[in-house]
């Protein structure tokens, strides 16, 4: 079973200000690089448009491991709902993660023991993200208020990290930024409360 510990990191910030542990993996420690990242589409206009295909992207990032790995940990957490893979391998069981919180306040993040996932060599690290109840349909409740005026809304995004620690000492970190590839995937639309299509 893998291992998942879930604790709370501030949204308005690139990373909380969790102090790092002995062996530097902290997970989203401030002095680390890793940025919240999406795709380079608008939300709709209107409340109609968002009704029509939208399909949900996908991001990828290969990277190169040089040495002999102990250990790797990833730390990811997203606005609205991630899924991640490292070498095609889903990682962590749970479907809906992160789960909901109030996004102006914070946002729960995970942690993986990966370590099995990765091998010497080259490696794949990709995230699929959805709508979640970060980026909600314009339902009327009552028929009067929209759900996208009463939530912290915006476009689905992801913050993630991968620590490996080498049998040589030496630390290598995978981190969410500019340099990540996207594209749209098969998912047209998903929402919390329609589903997925």
């Amino acid at each position: 079973m893998k291992k998942l510990q879930i604790a709370i990191i501030l949204f308005s910030t690139f990373a909380c200000s969790r102090n790092l542990d002995k062996d530097g993996a902290g997970g989203f420690g401030i002095t680390h690089k890793a940025q919240w990242i999406t795709d380079n589409r608008e939300l709709p206009a209107g409340d109609s448009l968002f009704y029509l295909d939208y399909p949900a992207p996908l991001f990828r990032k290969d990277f190169l491991l040089k040495y002999k790995i102990e250990k790797a940990t990833l730390f990811i957490t997203a606005a609205g709902y991630y899924k991640a893979t490292i070498n095609g391998e889903p990682v962590g069981k749970n479907e809906l993660d992160p789960a909901w919180t109030d996004f102006s306040k914070r946002i729960y993040y995970s942690e993986y023991d990966v370590t099995s996932y990765v091998t010497t060599g080259d490696n794949c690290l990709g995230v699929s993200l959805g709508n979640g109840f970060y980026n909600p349909l314009p339902l009327r409740k009552w028929g009067r208020r929209n759900l996208r005026n009463d939530l912290t809304v915006g476009k689905p995004k992801f913050l993630a990290k991968l620590v490996v620690s080498y049998k040589n000492g030496k630390t290598e970190e995978v981190v969410s930024d500019g340099t990540w590839k996207y594209t749209l995937g098969p998912i047209l639309k998903n929402d919390v409360y329609l589903g997925v299509t």
